[in-house]
């Protein structure tokens, strides 16, 4: 096992740390201010229940290795930047990728109403 994945996981339950779970709290109200625990379970189609998602919000919890899965898969690279205390290149690099490329769909859709209303 990797000494980032020593240190990111309690040794016992492989469940994130406590200061990884706070971080990944903060970025989940980030993401959802309005029923938080409601929108995860809906966009992790009920990979993540619910109430799951409510201890973690209420730190009753933190979320196993499935559930981090689950959330790096429908968060992306943005999630484990915000999760992770020191950040591997690659996720850096995802994450800068991912956020190019939905500037250049912002930049595209800009583009096509800048025309629209020329046209006009």
């Amino acid at each position: 096992m990797s000494s980032i994945a020593k240190r990111k996981f309690s040794p016992m339950k492989r469940k994130l740390s406590p200061a990884c779970a706070d971080r990944a709290v903060a970025f989940l109200r980030a993401q959802h201010p309005e029923n938080t625990a409601k929108a995860i379970e809906a966009e992790t189609c009920g990979l993540v229940s619910m109430h799951t998602a409510k201890k973690w919000l209420t730190g009753d919890a933190a979320p196993n290795f499935k559930a981090t899965l689950a959330l790096i898969c429908v968060y992306g690279p943005n999630f484990l930047s915000a999760v992770l205390h020191e950040e591997p290149q690659w996720v850096v690099r995802a994450t800068r990728a991912e956020r190019l490329a939905a500037l250049e769909a912002e930049h595209a859709r800009l583009q096509r109403e800048i025309e629209t209303i020329t046209r006009g």
